[in-house]
C-alpha cells in the first residue's frame, strides 16, 4: 500500500482515452504487462485499439509480455464480434471476424495453453474463456511457445513479445536497442 501510494502513476492511473486525448505522437513505445488484466480489459477495448494502430503505423516499438500479447486483438477491425464468435466457439465466425487484422502473419509469443492450464485452478479458480495463444493464431497471428516457464521473445518488426513473465529481461535486450534505432532513424530525418 505505502509503495503504491508513493507512486503518482499507480495511485492514480490514467486511462486509455486520457492518454490518446494527450497526444500519442510523445510517446516512443507502448508495453502491456501480463497477467490476467489485458485478457478481460484489453483485448476488445477501442481505445486500445487506437494506441496499438497508432504504433503499427508509426513502427514505434510495441512490447507486449505474458498475456499482454492478446491486447493486441484489440487492433482487429471489429475486436468486439471477433472476442464474442471465440467465447461462442464459432472459430469459423471468428477467423471471418479478424479479416484486416493489421498483425495477422506477425511471428509472435504469448503464454501459452499449457502454462494456462497449469496456473487456471490456482488463479482463477476455473477455466479462461479461450486460451491466448489459439485466440492469436485463429485471428492470423503466426503464433509459437517454447515449454512451460522458459523464457522466450519474439521481434517481428515492431511487435516484440514474450510468452510468460520469465521473459521480461529478454524482452527488454531487445526493446531497448528498438528504442534507440526509432530516435536515431527520427533524428535523421
Amino acid at each position: 500500500m505505502l509503495f503504491r501510494d508513493g507512486l503518482t502513476g499507480l495511485r492514480d492511473p490514467m486511462r486509455i482515452a486520457d492518454v490518446i486525448a494527450s497526444g500519442l505522437d510523445q510517446y516512443d513505445a507502448v508495453f502491456v504487462p501480463g497477467g490476467h488484466g489485458p485478457m478481460i480489459d484489453l483485448l476488445d477495448d477501442p481505445n486500445a485499439g487506437i494506441v496499438m494502430r497508432h504504433f503499427h503505423e508509426t513502427s514505434k516499438p510495441t512490447a507486449v509480455l505474458c498475456h499482454g500479447p492478446i491486447s493486441l486483438l484489440s487492433a482487429l477491425p471489429n475486436s468486439v464480434e471477433y472476442v464474442a464468435a471465440l467465447s461462442a466457439g464459432d472459430i469459423a465466425g471468428a477467423r471471418a471476424k479478424a479479416k484486416g487484422w493489421i498483425y495477422a502473419g506477425y511471428k509472435m509469443t504469448i503464454f501459452s495453453t499449457a502454462e494456462e492450464q497449469q496456473r487456471e485452478p490456482i488463479e482463477i479458480d476455473g477455466k479462461v474463456l479461450f486460451y491466448p495463444d489459439f485466440a492469436l493464431a485463429t485471428a492470423g497471428g503466426n503464433v509459437s511457445v517454447l515449454a512451460p516457464w522458459k523464457s522466450y521473445v519474439i521481434q517481428d518488426r515492431e511487435l516484440i513479445s514474450g510468452q510468460n513473465p520469465f521473459s521480461d529481461l529478454e524482452l527488454l535486450n531487445l526493446l531497448l536497442p528498438a528504442l534507440d534505432a526509432k530516435k536515431k532513424s527520427l533524428s535523421a530525418a
